[in-house]
């Protein structure tokens, strides 16, 4: 069998066996169900176990179970609660304006906080195999009753720019729930259609019974997944909104990766797909779109920098 460049890693030999799995009809196990493999991701200060599981192949999508502890809960939701502000629609278009469109409350978390050069840390292990440039700062986000993020993209139409002048796209986002005491308030994407055997009711449900993807807030979850086509494009199938709250209230955690790029705006040329077992040109499919994901990327890009460092590069 030929050796795949750079998958001495797990999470990157995670996506990739999954992926595998997919193309053959395997899907909604977790990597330690399939395989057997220690999932594990630990770092030079913090070992902390969770359960990745696959949702959707084409955009991208990954269920990630205790993603954060307790303690990192807790720390969030402290240093938040007294300092909400109303959440602002930002982007190419919309930079710093209150909506009707998105009607819950915000907290930005300082770049310097320990907790988030861990949970830093876990992510660009985590998401290595995309080679992401930095981090936009943490986003505490809380959600009372009836407030909700009506239907909108992460990613932007054109690039913006940082505080230091680099124009950027969200390559990827992950949403942590820090509180799900709460009825209704599902992270729901219209367009990411799943097979029913995936929808328990519990962690992903299908509020309109459209056999979509609803992912239920659980404190301490997170959902996972790639704004981006492989040509820097959006992917208009990552389009969700944050349902209303129906009671109580839901606190979740945005973290929006970067992509840098130049303007004026051109996307990138095609990768060429290495040659793997089935996968054989880059026009086989959304395998392939994975494959070439997991390969592009150098090992040693990230193990360069902590999450510290990617935080405090990116502001």
């Amino acid at each position: 069998m030929a050796t795949i460049p750079c998958l001495n890693r797990l999470p990157k030999l995670y996506i990739f066996i999954l992926g595998v799995l997919y193309s053959f009809g395997v899907l909604g196990h977790s990597i330690a169900e399939i395989s057997g493999i220690d999932n594990s991701l630990e770092s030079e200060s913090f070992k902390h176990d969770y359960k990745p599981r696959i949702l959707h192949i084409d955009p991208l999508f990954v269920h990630l179970h205790n993603f954060l502890t307790p303690s990192e809960i807790s720390h969030f939701l402290n240093i938040s609660s007294n300092s909400f502000a109303r959440s602002q629609v930002t982007g190419s278009e919309a930079n710093g304006s209150i909506s009707a469109w998105r009607t819950s409350e915000t907290y930005f978390v300082d770049y310097e906080d320990p907790m988030a050069h861990r949970v830093a840390d876990r992510v660009f292990q985590f998401l290595d195999f995309l080679d992401p440039d930095g981090l936009e700062p943490l986003q505490v986000v809380r959600y009372k009753s009836a407030q909700a993020f009506r239907t909108h993209f992460d990613w932007f139409n054109e690039p913006v720019k940082d505080t230091q002048g680099r124009y950027y796209n969200r390559l990827a986002t992950i949403f942590v729930y820090l509180d799900g005491n709460c009825t209704g308030g599902e992270t729901y994407f219209p367009g990411v259609k799943l097979q029913p055997s995936m929808i328990d009711g519990k962690t992903i449900n299908d509020p309109f019974n459209r056999s979509a993807l609803g992912v239920v807030p659980e404190a301490g979850n997170a959902v996972f997944w790639v704004n981006e086509h492989s040509d820097g494009t959006g992917h208009r199938k990552t389009a969700h909104s944050g349902l209303p709250v129906k009671d109580g209230t839901k606190v979740g955690l945005n973290i929006w990766l970067k992509r840098f790029t130049k303007l004026p705006y051109t996307p990138p040329e095609h990768r060429v797909c290495p040659s793997l077992p089935l996968a054989a040109s880059c026009s086989a499919g959304a395998l392939s779109d994975l494959v070439r994901l997991v390969n592009k990327a150098p090992c040693s890009a990230l193990s360069q920098m902590n999450g510290h460092q990617r935080i405090a590069s990116s502001m």
